[in-house]
């Protein structure tokens, strides 16, 4: 069957590609494998220029290497809840780490989410807010 023109649903396998950008997404995800420091990758475009597509392609080709994790700003930018961004990107962080690891130890976990407040009560207290505090909500929010 023929295509009779493009739609708008983020492709979600390289084997999907129909603008040839496999060659981009492999060479990007050799960088991210082999890299040996931690990063941050930032997707920017257009409504509809492929960046939902371009990130499934790239997960489908590295999850069995690395663990992925999405965190949507449009979300909180869209409605203006900038002071909530830092808080609510941990708590996403934390989120799926937390649903990563039931496979994994007790252990591995506590040990995971020590390292991970102490990195949140740092980052926080950057921006000049109490960074325990706000921590602290996410160990009454587990003891619920």
């Amino acid at each position: 069957m023929s295509r009779l023109g493009y739609t708008d649903k983020p492709v979600e396998k390289l084997t999907e590609d129909s603008f040839g950008i496999g060659t981009y997404i492999n060479g990007l995800c050799q960088f991210i494998v082999s890299c040996d420091t931690p990063m941050t990758i930032s997707i920017q475009g257009d409504w509809g220029s492929g960046k939902t597509s371009m990130m499934n392609m790239i997960k489908q080709q590295i999850e069995d290497k690395v663990y992925p994790i999405w965190f949507n700003t449009w979300q909180y930018s869209q409605f203006n809840m900038g002071n909530d961004l830092c808080l609510s990107f941990l708590e996403n962080l934390i989120t799926k780490l937390q649903s990563k690891a039931e496979t994994a130890t007790s252990k591995i976990l506590e040990t995971s989410l020590k390292i991970l407040k102490i990195g949140a009560k740092t980052a926080i207290s950057s921006v000049g807010l109490d960074g325990a505090a706000i921590v602290n909500v996410f160990d009454k929010q587990d003891s619920d």
